[in-house]
């Protein structure tokens, strides 16, 4: 039996907030120079899990340089600020589990941890007001690391002034949970809301 949990921590990427990059594709393609991206792997690729995109979220490059690399590997025409508003649009929120996150922050300090970069945070936190309901958020690009390493989930933790132990932490990403685990933390690995919930009010029973 482990630790009596006294910290509840969320992944925010697709456990409390959906990823649709598609609207974004949409929009970016008209802007785009064909041939660039006439078989759409470095374009698709670029709005996915990539070492680019990786290393921008560890705040290893500026948003400025990303765009730079952005536009290098599609022939974007569009301005800086035009890019960013594309790259801000794959936001929704995942209704139950912001609920649910919501409910939580009345018994328990609630934190978020977070692979993100300057241009998505905080400024999510201001379009979707409904996640304002944590304490603090530990985010990659202001960590100068990113999960799974566990160089973040320790520099997370002092920032947060908590231990792992005794804190239970939500992630869709298994290699997360593992370090996590590895570290202390009480987990739950997101798959869909009623499962995450469910194993959730479990742990903290």
């Amino acid at each position: 039996m482990g630790a009596p949990i006294h910290t509840v921590m969320f992944d925010l990427g697709v456990v409390l907030v959906h990823l649709d990059y598609e609207p974004a594709i949409r929009r970016a393609l008209p802007l785009c120079d064909p041939d660039k991206i006439a078989h759409g792997s470095s374009f698709l690729s670029l709005l996915g899990r990539t070492p680019i995109v990786d290393a921008y979220e560890r705040g290893e490059h500026t948003a400025e340089e990303f765009f730079a690399q952005f536009v290098a590997h599609t022939g974007f025409r569009g301005s800086f600020d035009t890019f960013a508003d594309i790259w801000r649009s794959i936001f929704r929120e995942n209704t139950p589990m912001i609920d649910f996150g919501r409910d939580l922050a009345q018994r328990y300090p609630v934190y978020f941890m977070t692979n993100a970069s300057d241009l998505h945070v905080p400024w999510v936190f201001d379009h979707l007001p409904r996640l304002q309901f944590f304490k603090d958020y530990a985010a990659s690009w202001e960590m100068r690391a990113g999960k799974p390493d566990s160089v973040y989930y320790q520099r997370a933790l002092a920032r947060f002034g908590v231990p792992a132990e005794g804190t239970l932490f939500v992630d869709d990403r298994p290699e997360n949970i593992e370090t996590a685990e590895l570290l202390g933390f009480t987990c739950v690995l997101y798959q869909h809301p009623e499962q995450a919930i469910g194993e959730t009010l479990k742990k903290l029973v």
